[in-house]
């Protein structure tokens, strides 16, 4: 692999940390961003999305708002087919043209960050 492929790690790593949020909140009850339990206190809803000026969370973000319309299946296989992150958007814009708008005002916003 090496630098090459640095996109794919990129990618691979970042739905791993989504997929640690979304289940431990599932399945534990508890939110690995902002290591709370307790689900009534406001930091448990916290998604990766709202630490996305971090590189960690920055396409854990991107997830989480596609995940609307789009079925972690699909990012599962996205993913392991993709290896640039370009690779992964044109693929979600294939699967899902009538949300081509939203796919792309996604990834400009998550690029955008600093």
């Amino acid at each position: 692999m090496g630098d090459n492929n640095w996109e794919y790690i990129a990618l691979a790593e970042r739905w791993a940390n989504y997929r640690q949020w979304k289940m431990s909140k599932q399945y534990l009850k508890y939110n690995s961003i902002t290591k709370v339990n307790d689900s009534k206190l406001k930091a448990y809803y916290k998604s990766p999305a709202d630490k996305a000026d971090y590189l960690k969370y920055r396409y854990g973000g991107l997830m989480t708002d596609l995940n609307y319309f789009i079925n972690d299946n699909v990012f599962e296989k996205i993913i392991s087919t993709s290896s640039t992150i370009n690779g992964f958007k044109s693929q979600l814009l294939d699967l899902y043209p009538k949300y081509a708008e939203i796919i792309n005002k996604k990834f400009i916003y998550y690029e955008e960050i600093n």
